[in-house]
C-alpha cells in the first residue's frame, strides 16, 4: 500500500481550523484525486495544497505535486503544470510517477512551444535536461529546443540543437528529422543573406549528414552561398560535388549547369561550354536545359 497508517494533521494549529485537524493524510489526498478525476481542477488544487501545507514530510507528497501537474494542465496552465511536475521529480526522482513525470513534463513544454512562448519553452527545456538522463528523450528535448531557437530567429543556436539531437540518436525518432530542420535552419540563413553564417552551417551539415539526397541538398545550397558571395571556384566545387553525390537527383540538372556558369565566370570559357554542353544530354527534358543554352549563347559557346 502506498500510505502508511494514518495520520492526524499536526503543526501550525493557526492555519486549520477545526475540521481540518480531523482529516487524515490519506482521506485528503483520496478527496484531492476525486476532484481531479471529476475534472473540478481548482477544487483539486486546493485539496493537494492543504495537504502539501499539513503534511510536508507526507511520502505522498510527490505524487500530490504530480497530480498538481495534471490539475494545471487541465487548467492549460502549461507553466504551472511543469513545475509542478518538476517539483514532484525533485522530490523522489526514482520513484512511482518519475519516468511518467518526465514524459508528461516534456509534452507540457511542447505546449508552451506551440503558444510561441520561445524562451520559456527554453528555459524549461534546459530545467528537464538537468532531470532526465534518457538519451532518447534528451534527443527529443534538444530537437524541440532547435524548434524554439527557430521561433526566436536564432538559427545558429537552432542547428547546434538540431545537430546535438541527431548526435545523440543518430537512429533515433528524431534523427531524419533533426537533419532536416537543420538545413531549413541554414537555408534560412542564405536567404536572410547572411552567407557567412550559412556556408558555416552548410559545412556542420555536411560533416554529420552520412550520405544520400541531404547531403547533396548541402552542398548545393552552400554552391549558392558562394555564388552570392561571387566566390566563383569556391561555388563550382560545391555544385560539382552535390552533382557527384545524386547524378539523377533532385539538384542535379541545375548543379551541373552552375558548374559550367561558375567555370565561365572564373573566364575558363572552353570548360565552360564543355560542362554546360552536357546538361541537355544527360537531362534532355528537363525545363533547366534552355536556361543552359542561354548561358553557352553568353558564353560565346554555339
Amino acid at each position: 500500500m502506498l500510505l502508511g497508517k494514518p495520520r492526524e494533521i499536526g503543526g501550525n494549529l493557526n492555519t486549520l481550523n477545526n475540521a481540518e485537524l480531523a482529516v487524515t493524510e490519506k482521506s485528503s489526498y483520496e478527496t484531492a484525486q476525486k476532484l481531479l478525476k471529476d475534472n473540478d481542477f481548482q477544487s483539486a488544487l486546493l485539496e493537494f495544497n492543504k495537504l502539501i501545507t499539513a503534511f510536508p514530510n507526507s511520502p505522498l507528497i510527490a505524487s500530490a505535486y504530480y497530480n498538481m501537474g495534471d490539475a494545471y494542465s487541465g487548467l492549460s496552465d502549461w507553466e504551472l503544470a511543469v513545475k509542478s511536475y518538476f517539483e514532484s521529480l525533485r522530490l523522489d526522482p526514482d520513484g512511482k510517477y518519475s519516468v511518467n513525470a518526465l514524459k508528461v513534463s516534456y509534452e507540457t513544454i511542447l505546449k508552451l512551444l506551440n503558444k510561441n512562448e520561445y524562451e520559456i519553452a527554453l528555459l524549461q527545456f534546459d530545467k528537464l535536461l538537468n532531470l532526465s538522463s534518457d538519451e532518447p528523450l534528451i534527443a527529443a528535448v534538444h530537437y524541440s529546443k532547435g524548434n524554439a531557437y527557430s521561433g526566436l530567429n536564432d538559427y545558429e543556436a537552432a542547428l547546434k540543437s538540431y545537430l546535438k539531437s541527431f548526435e545523440l540518436e543518430p537512429d533515433g525518432k528524431y534523427a531524419t528529422k533533426a537533419l532536416q530542420s537543420g538545413y531549413q535552419t541554414a537555408l534560412k540563413s542564405l536567404n536572410e543573406s547572411d552567407f557567412k553564417l550559412a556556408i558555416i552551417q552548410f559545412d556542420k551539415l555536411i560533416n554529420a549528414i552520412p550520405d544520400g539526397p541531404l547531403l547533396a541538398a548541402a552542398h548545393y545550397s552552400k554552391g549558392d552561398s558562394f555564388i552570392e558571395m561571387e566566390k566563383w571556384k569556391f561555388a563550382g566545387k560545391s555544385y560539382l560535388e552535390s552533382f557527384k553525390l545524386e547524378p539523377n537527383g533532385k539538384f542535379a540538372a541545375k548543379a551541373l549547369m552552375n558548374v559550367g556558369i561558375s567555370l565561365g565566370k572564373m573566364q575558363k570559357i572552353n570548360e565552360a561550354c564543355n560542362i554546360l554542353s552536357k546538361v541537355e544530354l544527360r537531362f534532355p527534358n528537363n525545363q533547366i536545359v534552355e536556361e543552359a543554352q542561354n548561358e553557352m549563347q553568353i558564353l560565346g559557346c554555339l
